[in-house]
């Protein structure tokens, strides 16, 4: 069996990019508005429950700064893979001309061919 090779291009590539910083950008906004959310009901509460709350808030503030850095982190390997596949591709297209170009004289294959 052989084996299967690229399976997308550079065009599918860059959609999945976009996809991606779309995505993140949706999450990021949802993020933002969770947070204005919160802020607006810290006003509502009093006593412990407010305490509470607060405590809540700051652990959700830690948790959505931690999935921020991990959208950051994730936009750059995303980023590296497409810049990746980029360049593997030309390098990749670069040596199979470079190989046509040296076969086309050779003996090897005009014996093949019936030359």
């Amino acid at each position: 069996m052989a084996g299967t090779g690229f399976q997308s291009d550079a065009a599918a590539m860059a959609r999945a990019v976009t996809g991606f910083h779309e995505s993140a950008a949706d999450a990021r906004s949802t993020m933002s508005a969770l947070e204005g959310d919160l802020t607006s009901m810290l006003n509502q509460y009093r006593g412990a429950q407010a305490q509470a709350f607060w405590q809540l808030h700051r652990r959700l503030q830690e948790d959505m700064r931690s999935a921020g850095q991990e959208l950051d982190l994730m936009s750059q390997l995303v980023g590296d893979s497409a810049a990746n596949y980029d360049t593997g591709d030309t390098d990749v297209a670069s040596t199979l001309n470079t190989l046509s170009g040296q076969t086309g004289n050779s003996t090897v294959l005009n014996r093949l061919a019936g030359a």
